[in-house]
């Protein structure tokens, strides 16, 4: 089984060097080509620099850098976790304040924290809004049940508590330093020593994937930690031990409350181990603590999907977008997964692996895979896990590179355990280097550290910073510029872009979330936003829509028309009154909504109302709260003038002449 196990990690490292993707059709040539590239010029320095190294010190430079990983070694754990923790906590919170400006950077975490916000108020659900066009947001529907997050509830109610105390940035951060200890602790449940042990918990704070996801706010986190500690209970599972099988047990169904397929991979890969433990003396009291922890841990999950799907056993994910996973399934957005497809997706998995996991020249995975062999008997638990969300995932159609390959970030510690396996199991082969009286592993041993010199100085830091996001539009503070300017009670407009406007249009006439993206695709901006205005609330509404664009062209991007450059207008370039007047709205000033609605009470009856601006509708808004001022954000000026304008008028709309009704050339 060791074998085997070595065998598949092996052969998903190398769908990771070859453009799999490429060849599928997933991606394109380019897309290998510049990560190719960039390695190739890192291995490079790293080679030269190994090479003059050794020449220049031989033995010695091998011996001084064993000599340096001993002193590692000496410290007591406790006191070696306990720096690198906080370390973790310190680089996650850094770049959350630096970076990320204090503000999640994706959507996910935009509205767990709605979710956040509602938890605090003491509901599951918030009522619907009065005009969900304002505020409805992707993946926070409005439903018969009311309106909520489609997100699992352990990750909202952890934010809600930094919700409470003003600092949910900080939420992530914290749990960071969690991290290196629990990796620790798995490679030691796993059998490898101390060196090992303590390179997979350095390894952690070297990742720069590791540290942005750490300081992203999502959900990807708490689920490692569970699945890691879940992990490192099995070998005690299957020997019988109660309290062994409650941790389990607790982080199934934390897991489960967290990110479900993660949840189920960990179930899986613990099913062994449970029949290993109801044949050890006190077998049945371990599968009993185990099966009452997943209960008790799975409750708020099962009460939340109750309240908002009307059904414990129904996941909020399933009543917004449909099924997720299969073959040639209908998909919400994105492109139908074939299997051809099904395999570009888990390659480009592995290939982004080696990209942003280290940010060694060097494929990690092979490493990884090499941790299998060199360590085997013992790494069966943590090679299975990595290879059974693999699978997994090679049936769910949606990938992003957000910071590296997420979907897979649970099985990271896993990863980096097996990478450090990897890495010492080369260090420790005595035979000689051909050509040298150097052992090959003290050449492994300097070039590794040498390429994590490289990596950590050199890589890392650039890494990190293209994730910046700072000062955009989606890490903002307007309740920080509202409070700075003196407003405390009014209803405030967030201008959003045409593209989010056309969108809550049409789930506002009865388009649902889930296929709203592909009637979006299929027409240009301007003839979707005509088509609209024509278009009355009603059941039926999809499928008149649908008719209604039967004949359209996806349209163009017009470089300049909008600040949204993946904006599609029309492909003759002639602009309809009403969509030249919506572009001019754009050019005037574009934030975006979705990060702030957080900020809202839940029942939309707090101090300050936050609003998505959509134009001629805004005055049925500001009607209904005629005891407020009425202002737009235009978010903190260069100039130094206030960030919020005083509408004279409720729902102050654009003229249609304020723009030409055709695009330049």
């Amino acid at each position: 089984m060791d074998r085997v196990l070595a065998v598949l990690l092996s052969l998903w490292a190398l769908l990771g060097l070859l453009p799999v993707g490429a060849w599928t059709g997933v991606t394109d040539g380019a897309y290998y080509g510049a990560a190719w590239t960039r390695s190739a010029a890192a291995l490079l320095v790293v080679v030269l620099l190994t090479v003059l190294a050794l020449l220049l010190g031989r033995e010695r430079v091998a011996a001084s850098v064993r000599a340096g990983l001993a002193r590692a070694l000496a410290p007591s754990p406790r006191r070696f976790l306990a720096a690198v923790g906080v370390l973790a906590a310190v680089e996650a919170a850094a770049v959350a304040w630096w970076h990320f400006g204090r503000m999640p950077p994706v959507i996910d975490a935009w509205v767990q924290y709605f979710q956040a916000r509602l938890l605090l108020s003491g509901e599951w659900v918030a009522p619907p809004p009065p005009l969900p066009a304002h505020f409805e947001t992707l993946f926070a529907p409005v439903t018969p049940h009311g309106w909520f997050g489609q997100y699992p509830p352990i990750h909202p109610m952890l934010l809600a508590l930094g919700l409470a105390v003003g600092a949910p940035w900080l939420v992530t951060p914290l749990l960071a330093a969690a991290l290196p200890a629990a990796v620790h602790a798995l490679a030691r449940s796993a059998g490898l020593d101390e060196r090992t042990a303590r390179l997979a918990a350095v390894l952690v704070l070297a990742s720069p994937f590791v540290v942005a996801i750490d300081a992203s706010a999502m959900n990807h986190l708490p689920t490692a930690l569970a699945v890691t500690a879940g992990l490192a209970a099995l070998p005690a599972v299957a020997a019988g031990r109660a309290r062994a099988g409650a941790v389990l047990g607790a982080a199934v169904g934390l897991g489960l409350g967290l990110r479900p397929l993660d949840a189920l991979a960990l179930a899986l890969v613990a099913v062994p181990s449970a029949v290993a433990a109801l044949r050890a003396r006190g077998g049945i009291a371990t599968v009993v603590a185990g099966a009452a922890a997943a209960t008790v841990a799975l409750l708020p999950t099962l009460v939340y999907n109750r309240a908002t799907t009307g059904s414990p056993l129904t996941f909020t994910y399933a009543l917004v977008q449909g099924t997720l996973l299969g073959l040639e399934r209908d998909v919400p957005w994105g492109s139908t997964l074939t299997l051809a497809r099904a395999v570009g997706l888990t390659a480009i998995d592995a290939h982004q692996t080696n990209v942003y996991l280290l940010e060694w020249p060097l494929p990690v995975t092979l490493l990884a895979a090499a941790g299998c062999w060199f360590a085997a008997g013992r790494t069966r638990l943590l090679a299975g896990y990595v290879l059974t969300l693999v699978a997994g995932l090679f049936f769910y159609f949606h990938r992003d590179t957000l910071f590296g390959p997420r979907l897979v970030f649970s099985a990271v510690p896993a990863l980096v355990v097996l990478v450090a396996a990897g890495v010492v199991g080369l260090a420790d082969r005595r035979r000689a280097f051909p050509g040298t009286r150097l052992a090959l592993g003290d050449v492994a041993t300097v070039a590794v550290a040498t390429m994590a010199i490289v990596a950590t100085i050199g890589l890392a830091p650039a890494r990190l910073a293209s994730h910046a996001t700072r000062g955009t539009a989606i890490a903002l503070h307007p309740e920080e510029d509202a409070r700075h300017a003196g407003i405390d009670r009014a209803l405030i407009f967030v201008p959003d872009g045409l593209g989010s406007r056309l969108i809550v249009r049409m789930w506002a006439r009865g388009v649902p979330m889930a296929r709203s993206t592909r009637y979006y695709k299929r027409a240009d901006a301007c003839r979707l936003g005509d088509e609209l205005a024509r278009l009355a609330p009603g059941p039926d509404a999809e499928g008149r829509l649908a008719a209604a664009l039967a004949d359209a062209s996806p349209g163009r991007r017009v470089p300049g028309a909008s600040p949204d450059a993946l904006l599609r207008l029309p492909d003759d370039r002639k602009l309809t009154p009403r969509c030249a007047a919506e572009l001019a709205r754009d050019r005037a000033g574009m934030l975006q909504f979705a990060p702030y609605l957080y900020l809202n009470a839940p029942a939309l009856d707090g101090p300050i109302v936050w609003a998505r601006e959509l134009g001629a509708e805004d005055t049925a808004l500001a009607r209904r709260y005629p005891d407020r001022p009425v202002y737009r954000y235009r978010g903190p000026q260069r100039d130094g003038t206030s960030p919020f304008v005083r509408l004279a008028e409720r729902g102050e709309a654009f003229a249609a002449d304020a723009a030409p009704a055709q695009l330049p050339k």
